[in-house]
């Protein structure tokens, strides 16, 4: 009778021993990604990539879902000015060509466009 309730308490110790390594490993694989995240140079751009991967989007497609998610006015700003440029390509094209003739014509030429654009 003593040795089946040793072996009653030692399964239970063992499944407590059990849960504590199920927990301790949740812990670890949670907070110690973020930590080598944040420890590793930011040219890595591991944080990144680890935000796209949980998106399971690549890197362009994710930070236009973010945008769209945190920021919908900032979202709205870039499709419009998306908008003005494509509908505008060939007026671009023109300009960014007799660029290559005078700066100063390109400069003005841009300025007053963009003041056109705002107005």
């Amino acid at each position: 009778m003593q040795s089946i309730l040793r072996g009653l308490q030692q399964l239970r110790w063992l499944g407590i021993a059990a849960a504590i390594g199920v927990v301790t490993g949740f812990l670890l694989g949670w907070v110690v990604p973020e930590v080598v995240d944040r420890a590793v140079p930011e040219d890595w751009h591991w944080p990144e990539e680890r935000a796209a991967s949980l998106l399971q989007r690549d890197g362009w497609a994710a930070g236009w879902h973010m945008l769209q998610v945190y920021d919908p006015q900032r979202w709205q700003a870039l499709q419009d000015a998306a908008s003005v440029w494509a509908s505008n390509a060939k007026a671009l094209e023109d300009c960014k060509k007799r660029m290559t003739w005078s700066p100063d014509c390109y400069r003005s030429e841009v300025e007053s466009r963009s003041f056109m654009m705002i107005v």
